[in-house]
């Protein structure tokens, strides 16, 4: 009997863990309202609201450290990065220097650097990916891209980066180590992107042709022909198993949902103006920030139900992360 009472407190104890451990997740949304300019934390199990972090003007890409407890939010208009502390939603920006307007959009981070890709529009400077390091959080490199970088994708390795120059037409690929182009693929109007975990196969949404086009990476080719999707695709991500790619079509008001294996595709209706997503670890749900409507559609990947967690604004791009509090101590600022 002792033991059957034992048993069963360890299973309550475990169940208790396990449902805290679902409640910590959260996403972090960028909401570029003129009226708001704010970085939104969502816890997902509760879909509350849960913090709404002040930032620069009009905020758009967002990306979290490895041990998630720093978040960095790309300002377009402000020419910042704003660093937020997820324990206590401490802030401060990183200033990009006054000589041009650097409109910083698409981020990724490594352990020891961010990668900015920097869009200057109508500037007389070149389109640049600035290198930020974590630990000075100073820029420490610029490297030259094609014309309007938009997004950056690192591989898992993170030994590669990899930009998306939209009016280029063509996909930069950065050698994070000596911090240099080391390539140049063709890609037709390239804005999203996302890498399989062995680093084989890059995808990439071509903005003006409603098409997806998958890289060959070690040959730098495309597969061809590319995938159809809905008009002017934005943001992308693979689920966990990379069974499935989601596209955000922001000229619509659907997703796509892509099988890998097979190339086909279904559209799914989450609203106007759905630009970028996040996947949940467990890859049971899909976010989408549906830019025009003020709201996160939530897609179930099983069934592909969708729900809906309104928080107003202009929600754009989401990244995930583990629940406010759990950064306890870190300095942001180091």
């Amino acid at each position: 009997m002792k033991n059957m009472i034992r048993n069963c407190l360890l299973g309550l104890a475990l169940l208790t863990i396990a449902s805290a451990a679902a409640r910590a997740q959260v996403i972090y949304v960028t909401n570029a309202d003129p009226s708001l300019n704010t970085l939104d934390i969502i816890d997902t199990g509760t879909t509350i609201l849960i913090a709404r972090v002040p930032v620069g003007y009009q905020p758009w890409g967002v990306a979290l450290t490895p041990d998630e407890k720093c978040a960095y939010v790309t300002n377009r208009i402000s020419n910042s990065l704003s660093v937020i502390n997820t324990s206590n939603t401490s802030r401060f920006d990183i200033l990009f220097p006054s000589d041009a307007d650097y409109a910083p959009a698409g981020i990724a981070i490594d352990g020891k650097f961010a990668y900015v890709a920097d869009r200057m529009p109508e500037s007389p400077a070149p389109n640049l990916v600035s290198i930020i390091s974590l630990k000075s959080n100073t820029i420490v490199k610029t490297i030259q891209v094609g014309e309007f970088p938009v997004s950056v994708v690192l591989t898992t390795k993170g030994d590669l980066a990899y930009v998306s120059n939209l009016a280029s037409n063509s996909v930069s690929v950065i050698d994070t180590d000596t911090k240099l182009q080391l390539a140049v693929i063709s890609v037709n109007s390239p804005h999203g992107l996302g890498v399989t975990r062995d680093g084989k196969l890059l995808y990439v949404t071509n903005h003006f042709s409603g098409t997806v086009s998958v890289v060959d990476t070690k040959s730098q080719k495309l597969i061809s022909p590319p995938i159809g999707v809905g008009p002017n695709p934005v943001g992308l991500v693979l689920t966990p198993n990379e069974d499935y790619v989601y596209v955000a079509n922001f000229g619509s008001d659907s997703v796509s949902v892509i099988k890998t294996s097979t190339r086909a595709s279904l559209d799914i209706t989450v609203g106007s103006g759905p630009h970028g997503l996040a996947v949940s670890p467990d890859g049971k749900f899909v976010y989408v920030a549906v830019q025009s409507e003020g709201k996160i559609a939530v897609i179930d990947t099983e069934t592909y139900a969708v729900s809906y967690i309104a928080i107003g604004g202009m929600p754009t791009e989401i990244a995930f992360g583990r629940s406010k509090g759990e950064g306890e101590g870190q300095d942001c600022s180091n």
